[in-house]
């Protein structure tokens, strides 16, 4: 009997799961109770020890159906707004295999609303924050492939095929969803990577460039020229939004906090209202607010004990 196509499935679902997981070979091994240099030699494709390493095969393709990845958590409870139901349409539009751009002031629902609309359906939508340090395109593509299962790879150009090779054998797009993405100004080869990720899974991926109202900048003119192409793909969609108004914020008072004072519900709005610096609209910050109601939330608790 030849065993190679399972020993095939199940080297190719060690690495999807080492990808999805973020776990090294050696905590991999640990785990399922084999040695490191068995694992390490099974996950190659030369002969394996004395057997045909069709035991291994079966224990490890069992275990992983036992122990799946865990699915990212909802971050909590989503309130519908204006500006949700405009990024529920991008999303929609985004989830078809295009490119769009949302950006906002702070406070404004973004992150929370992407990460939430990710941890939903992690199967088709990936979510990924670029930090205030910026993000280098090879962990950027790290990051991708872990979110689409791609098999593991260690260097830039290895990780890179594995996205593509992955993306061409889905069924359905995925969409790539970049967040805080303002800080990769100075990070021109990582929004590179992107263009061309985007590019080579053309039809397969869409890609959100979310981030503040400084996010555009780094679609400015610059001396790059494949600028020129980034601007001409996430120039077919572009969202703008705000925080809630007064009136959704009450609302969001209401959820949280039950029956509350009129009188202490209009200063919390009081003292959350912001001022967007490109239009000057007034909006409700959802930030502050949040934690004006875990205050809130923290003096019944105290006073209840």
């Amino acid at each position: 009997m030849d065993i190679q196509p399972l020993r095939d499935e199940a080297r190719h679902a060690v690495r999807v799961y080492l990808s999805k997981t973020g776990l090294t070979l050696e905590d991999f091994a640990e785990r399922t109770g084999y040695a490191y240099n068995y694992v390490k030699q099974f996950l190659t494709a030369g002969p394996h020890g004395n057997g045909d390493g069709s035991v291994a095969a079966e224990t490890l393709i069992r275990w992983m159906a036992e122990n799946p990845p865990l699915k990212p958590p909802l971050p909590g409870r989503l309130y519908p707004t204006k500006g949700t139901r405009k990024m529920d349409e991008l999303l929609s539009y985004i989830s078809a295999a295009r490119w769009g751009i949302l950006y906002g002031p702070s406070g404004s629902q973004k992150s929370f609303y992407l990460e939430y609309a990710a941890a939903l359906d992690p199967e088709s939508k990936g979510y990924i924050y670029s930090s205030p340090s910026g993000m280098t395109p090879v962990v950027l593509l790290s990051r991708i492939a872990a979110l689409l299962g791609a098999p593991y790879a260690r260097y830039t150009d290895s990780l890179r095929q594995s996205i593509i090779y992955t993306l061409g054998k889905r069924r359905k797009p995925f969409t790539i969803i970049l967040d805080e993405a303002q800080h990769l100004y100075h990070f021109i080869s990582t929004i590179e990577t992107l263009r061309e990720i985007g590019d080579w899974g053309r039809g397969r991926v869409g890609i959100l460039i979310a981030g503040n109202e400084r996010v555009k900048e780094i679609f400015e003119p610059r001396r790059k020229v494949y600028f020129a192409q980034w601007r001409g793909r996430v120039n077919q969609m572009e969202v703008e939004v705000l925080g809630p108004s007064r009136e959704e914020a009450r609302g969001m008072i209401a959820g949280e906090l039950g029956e509350y004072s009129p009188a202490k519900t209009e200063l919390m709005l009081d003292e959350t209202t912001e001022k967007d610096p490109v239009s000057h609209k007034e909006y409700i910050s959802t930030h502050p607010l949040f934690l004006a109601i875990r205050d809130v939330l923290a003096i019944r608790a105290k006073r209840a004990n």
